[in-house]
């Protein structure tokens, strides 16, 4: 049944309220592990916070879980969102909570989920990254090949790269945690959900909503909801069920006319630069810059 908490001041004033829908609730446990908690203001004369916890089916289709409205994005409410979470959706075996890093989320998380990893998405990791540097455009392919590499020896490349532009960019990824952000050092199967983008998404969808009062906004949720997954999907029957019209039986489908190409035939696909490999740089041996060699050198020699 659907899941829905109150909660008042001792002045029966509303402070928040919580929403978990039946086919949601239903559906969680075949859903993919990763949760992603995501938060936007309202414009209301009630100027809380709109929380929408999402997570996607095996086909990638978005599965909001639920959603509240909460005074503001603090500890308390924050605390209070995740107790409810987990009374409704428990915890599941390789199950990860995807947010920025705010600091409400990040105590709620370690308070009420201690054993479950706290993933940061990575696009706004990028964007702390970009307050460190300001230069940011030489790192921006080197940092999101570094988070989304499948392998440690991919990563460790990546890592030098950036050493190289700005260690404190290191030191502050490295504060932050591999495990948090990288696919390669992740404890957990994270998928293809590096970020919170599938909450942000939700909240696009209810931009307009946002300046309702708490209650119309409450409903139109619910009624978004429930017409975006209105239409019933039946499934297929077994094919010796199955009634063919004739003149279906008797199309003839050939094969398409293939204009052979010269050489041989490319079967890799062309990588984007965040994935190749810089080739290395030629070091000067007498004055020990790059891009060229002592031949070709036309600088004084360093001095030892």
């Amino acid at each position: 049944m659907t899941v829905v908490s109150l909660k008042k001041t001792e002045e029966d004033l509303f402070m928040y309220a919580f929403v978990a829908l039946y086919p949601s609730i239903k559906r969680w446990k075949y859903c993919k592990t990763v949760v992603v908690v995501d938060g936007t203001f309202l414009k209301s004369a009630y100027t809380g916070t709109l929380l929408i916890a999402s997570t996607q089916d095996p086909a990638g289709n978005i599965i909001p879980l639920a959603y509240a409205i909460v005074d503001s994005g603090n500890n308390a409410s924050w605390e209070w969102i995740f107790a409810r979470f987990k009374d409704v959706f428990g915890e599941r075996e390789g199950m990860c909570i995807v947010s920025d890093r705010h600091e409400g989320i990040e105590n709620a998380v370690a308070t009420l989920y201690p054993q479950v990893p706290h993933c940061v998405c990575i696009w706004h990791l990028w964007n702390n990254v970009k307050k460190l540097q300001k230069k940011y455009l030489l790192l921006k392919d080197i940092f999101f090949a570094m988070a989304k590499a499948y392998t440690v020896e991919k990563f460790d490349y990546h890592t030098t790269e950036v050493e190289k532009i700005d260690k404190r960019v290191n030191d502050y990824l490295m504060n932050v945690g591999y495990e948090r952000w990288s696919r390669a050092h992740s404890t957990v199967n994270r998928t293809l959900t590096m970020t919170s983008n599938i909450a942000g998404s939700i909240n696009a969808v209810h931009k307009a909503a946002r300046a309702l009062p708490v209650l119309p906004l409450l409903d139109y949720i619910r009624k978004y909801l429930l017409n975006t997954y209105e239409i019933p999907i039946y499934p297929i029957p077994d094919k010796s069920t199955w009634k063919i019209p004739t003149e279906v039986l008797n199309e003839k489908v050939l094969t398409p006319d293939v204009t052979k190409t010269i050489g041989r035939p490319r079967k890799g696909r062309c990588k984007p630069i965040s994935e190749r490999e810089q080739k290395r740089s030629i070091l000067c041996g007498q004055c020990g810059e790059e891009g060229h060699n002592r031949k070709t050198c036309r600088n004084n020699p360093k001095r030892g």
